[in-house]
C-alpha cells in the first residue's frame, strides 16, 4: 500500500457493530491501543499479520476478507 492510501474499511465497522463489539473490546482481543483500533477501521492503517488475525478472530471474519481490501483513493 502506498503512503498516505485510504482503504474502504467500512464492512468492518458494520461487522464489529452486528457482533456488539466496541472499539476497546476488539483493540483488547487484538493487543493494540483503541487509537491504533481506530485507525485500522478508519483505514488509514494496515496491521500486521498477527493484529490482524486476532482482529478476524475476535470479529468471525476471515482472513481472506480481512486481506481482499482494495484502495479507495488518498488521505489529505
Amino acid at each position: 500500500m502506498k503512503r498516505n492510501q485510504v482503504i474502504d474499511r467500512t464492512w468492518l465497522e458494520r461487522a464489529r457493530r452486528e457482533k456488539g463489539f466496541t472499539q476497546e473490546q476488539v483493540a483488547e482481543a487484538a493487543k493494540i491501543t483503541t487509537a491504533g483500533y481506530n485507525r485500522i477501521e478508519k483505514g488509514l492503517f494496515t496491521p500486521g499479520i498477527v493484529t490482524g488475525l486476532l482482529i478476524c478472530d475476535k470479529l468471525g471474519i476471515s482472513p481472506r476478507q480481512f486481506l481482499a481490501e482494495r484502495p479507495i483513493g488518498y488521505a489529505k
